[in-house]
């Protein structure tokens, strides 16, 4: 997984122009912030240690800004705070940060509808490593893959949808990805340039 994310950093990082042709005019978003607060519930989790279940309930808040590199390809930060609460162990705050390349499928403008696909390296402390519940352990690496869709509301306000998959790099025997769906707003400022 290690291999496969670099060699997807080091493609995009192929597709930066090398020198600026300046003979047309183009409007761009050139910087976006984005929020989304998403719930995630399991009623009926299987508790393994006790051979029962217990009610699972975990709020996730992911913040985002990117800056454009290429019309089609953005890099950023994110950052999400997230908050389980289970019926056995008071929530507690957990946070995974970190850096992504995002690469949209058409041309910016192009349609209301865009779709894009994520890759990204992040560090935080939320570990599902136990089959019972998450916890809390610092130092964790992840690397993170996605997809989503990019609606265009208004000029400078976008709905996003997306669903992410992130996969712990330290090695645990137990560990397992954490998945992340995504309902929220990006904000967007463009001005126009020479392209």
């Amino acid at each position: 997984m290690k291999h496969l994310l670099c060699t997807a950093l080091l493609a995009a990082c192929g597709l930066l122009p090398a020198q600026p042709d300046s003979t047309r005019r183009l409007t761009l978003d050139l910087l976006k912030a984005g929020s989304s607060l998403t719930y995630i519930w399991d009623p009926e989790a299987p508790d393994y240690q006790n051979n029962t279940t217990y009610y699972h309930r975990e709020y996730t808040w992911n913040l985002n800004a990117a800056v454009r590199l290429r019309p089609r390809l953005w890099a950023g930060l994110s950052s999400l705070l997230i908050r389980p609460s289970i019926d056995r162990e008071p929530g507690r705050w957990h946070w995974i940060k970190g850096g992504f390349l995002q690469a949209y499928a058409f041309r910016p403008g192009a349609f209301r509808l865009d779709l894009y696909a994520e890759a990204g390296l992040s560090q935080g402390n939320y570990c599902t490593c136990d089959p019972a519940a998450p916890y809390r352990r610092p130092g964790l690496w992840y690397a993170s893959m996605g997809a989503g869709a990019d609606y265009r509301l208004t000029r400078f306000l976008h709905l996003d949808v997306g669903f992410y998959n992130y996969h712990i790099l330290n090695r645990f025997p137990e560990a397992y990805n954490y998945t992340q769906y995504v309902i929220g707003l990006d904000l967007r400022t463009g001005l126009r340039r020479r392209r």
